[in-house]
C-alpha cells in the first residue's frame, strides 16, 4: 500500500483553513479582551506556539524499543506505529509548550503544528496570527523546529522570518542552548 501525500491547497480549497485561522483569531481576541477587563489585573504577555512535526520523528533505527527494524515488521504495522508515535510526540510537544507558558505566566494563544506533506500551511497561518496579534514570543520545543528554510524559494530560515518580519522572539521550551 502506497502512502497518500496531501497536495498543496490552492484557491477555494484554502477557504476552510482561512476560516479556521480567522475563527481562532477571533476567539483569541475575545480571550484577550476578557483578560484586560478583570479588575486589578493585567493581561499576561501573549505567546503563540509552533511545532514542525517532521522534527519530532524518530530515526528509522529507533522505531521500537526492542530494536526491531522496518524489514522485520509488516509495512502496515510500521506505518501505523509511526503515525501513533508522531501523534504522541506532537501531543507531548503541545503539553511542553503549554506547561512552559503556564510556568512563566504567559498567555498562550494557538499552537500551530505543521505535519509532513502539508506544505507549511500552518507556518503561514502562524505568520498571519503573529502579524495580527503581535505576540511577545513564539514558543517552540527546540530551535531546530524553525531552523529550516521558510519556503522553497528562499534560504531565509523560519526563525529569521519570524523575528525580522514581526518582532516576536522565538523561544525554545526545552533546556539547552538558545
Amino acid at each position: 500500500m502506497t502512502p497518500v501525500t496531501a497536495a498543496p491547497r490552492r484557491g477555494p480549497a484554502l477557504l476552510p483553513m482561512i476560516k479556521h485561522v480567522i475563527d481562532a483569531g477571533l476567539a483569541l481576541k475575545g480571550h484577550l479582551m476578557e483578560a484586560e477587563t478583570e479588575w486589578g489585573s493585567h493581561p499576561s504577555p501573549l505567546v503563540i506556539g509552533y511545532i514542525d512535526a517532521a522534527r519530532l520523528a524518530r530515526p528509522a533505527g529507533q522505531r521500537s524499543p526492542d530494536g526491531a527494524d522496518a524489514e522485520q515488521a509488516e509495512a502496515a504495522d510500521v506505518e501505523q506505529a509511526d503515525e501513533a508515535d508522531a501523534a504522541d510526540a506532537v501531543s507531548k510537544a503541545r503539553a511542553e509548550i503549554a506547561e512552559y507558558a503556564a510556568k512563566h505566566r504567559l498567555g498562550l494563544g494557538n499552537i500551530y503544528v505543521d505535519h509532513p506533506g502539508c506544505g507549511g500551511s500552518q507556518f503561514r497561518a502562524l505568520m498571519i496570527s503573529i502579524e495580527r496579534f503581535h505576540p511577545q514570543f513564539v514558543l517552540v520545543p527546540h530551535l531546530d523546529h524553525v531552523d529550516s528554510p521558510a519556503g522553497p524559494a528562499t534560504t531565509e530560515t523560519r526563525r529569521a522570518q519570524i523575528e525580522a518580519g514581526t518582532g516576536a522572539t522565538v523561544r525554545p521550551t526545552a533546556d539547552g542552548p538558545t
